[in-house]
């Protein structure tokens, strides 16, 4: 589908716009179900930040960007950062080493980083914090459709995202 047709089907849905609503209209312009995997476990305050989310983050992209967005999971999970402490001249520095990230519903891990020349044993600092956040795939226009996952974290019931 090209621009002009999907200019067409929301002009067709009242929304001359071109800003989406409702979830509603993720659906019927998009087709995006947004009962995504990790959905059912949500607290209702998650849901209604992510459900949130999905109109305003859809209404700041563009068309050719909104044709290619499509959300695949949602989750709370802990992320916890290992860090090590540097001194830069007259400085103190913390250099990120190690990240996990569990899905707290689950207990699985749906990132875990290390950096093999140090130990996390041996971490000056670690932070722990639970976040809502929105796995999704961005289908590129390359001849070969390649599909490159990535992930935000929402915050601020949904009106902000990093």
């Amino acid at each position: 589908m090209n621009r002009t047709q999907m200019e067409r089907i929301y002009r067709a849905n009242n929304r001359e716009n071109y800003r989406l609503e409702t979830l509603y209209d993720l659906l019927n312009i998009h087709g995006i179900d947004y009962k995504v995997k990790g959905y059912s476990s949500l607290s209702k305050s998650d849901r209604i930040g992510y459900e949130e989310f999905l109109i305003n983050y859809m209404n700041c992209l563009g068309m050719e960007k909104r044709m290619r967005f499509l959300p695949i999971g949602i989750h709370r999970v802990e992320q916890t950062c290992y860090s090590r402490k540097e001194l830069d001249e007259d400085e103190v520095c913390y250099i990120e080493f190690a990240r996990d990230v569990v899905d707290l519903a689950t207990g699985i891990y749906l990132k875990k980083y290390r950096d093999e020349e140090h130990d996390i044993k041996k971490a000056s600092d670690v932070t722990k914090e639970e976040i809502l956040r929105i796995d999704f795939i961005d289908q590129s226009e390359d001849v070969d459709s390649v599909f490159r996952e990535q992930w935000l974290h929402i915050i601020e019931s949904g009106t902000q995202w990093y």
